[in-house]
C-alpha cells in the first residue's frame, strides 16, 4: 500500500502546513502590518511603558520600531517560501512581500534611531 504524504498543487508541495501561495499572502499582510504604526499594537506598547511616566516616550518610540522590525522580518521569511514557488500569483504575492518588508525593516530602523536620539 502506499501513503499520501499530501496532495501537491500548481504552488508547489502541500506537504507543511501552509502552501507557498498562503505563505505569500501571509507575507504581504504581515508586510503591511509592519508599516501600520498606528495601529492597536502601538496602543498596548504606549500604553505598557507609559506607566513609567512621561519619559518613557523614547521607550515606547524604540519599542515600536523593535515592533515593527520583528513584524518586517517574519513577513520576508513568509514571502521567500512564496518566492520559491511555481505559481505565478505565490511569486507576485512573495515579491510584493519583499518590497513591503523592506521598507518596513527600513521604518523600523529609523523609528529606533529616532528612540535613540529622544532618549540622550
Amino acid at each position: 500500500m502506499s501513503e499520501l504524504h499530501g496532495t501537491s498543487e500548481p504552488g508547489g508541495p502541500a506537504d507543511g502546513w501552509l502552501t507557498p501561495t498562503a505563505a505569500a499572502i501571509a507575507g504581504f499582510t504581515i508586510a503591511v502590518l509592519s508599516l501600520l504604526t498606528n495601529s492597536a499594537w502601538v496602543m498596548a506598547v504606549q500604553a505598557f511603558i507609559a506607566r513609567n511616566g512621561s519619559s518613557a516616550f523614547a521607550d515606547t518610540v524604540m519599542a515600536t520600531g523593535v515592533a515593527q522590525g520583528l513584524l518586517a522580518i517574519a513577513a520576508l521569511v513568509l514571502a521567500r517560501r512564496g518566492l520559491e514557488s511555481s505559481a505565478v500569483t505565490a511569486r507576485n504575492l512573495g515579491g510584493a512581500a519583499v518590497v513591503l518588508g523592506v521598507l518596513g525593516l527600513v521604518v523600523a530602523f529609523l523609528t529606533v534611531v529616532v528612540g535613540l536620539i529622544a532618549a540622550a
